[in-house]
């Protein structure tokens, strides 16, 4: 599985936005990373593993702009 480092403190919430792209999975994020209590503010250098198969926040390309 992959892991995100986080660079700041953050929440649970601000964690799965940032790895899955949706608050949806913020249950499985505590499950997979042992965490029980959903308001849990995560220190700065943690690693937080994610499932990347739920991922749907797939960046977006962008095309260049010619003239």
């Amino acid at each position: 599985m992959p892991i995100f480092i986080t660079n700041t403190q953050l929440s649970l919430n601000d964690i799965c936005l940032k790895t899955y792209g949706k608050i949806d999975y913020l249950f499985k994020l505590m499950s997979d990373n042992g965490f029980s209590d959903v308001s849990k503010i995560v220190k700065s250098q943690t690693s937080i593993i994610y499932d990347k198969s739920y991922v749907i926040n797939n960046p977006i390309i962008s095309k260049p702009v010619i003239n």
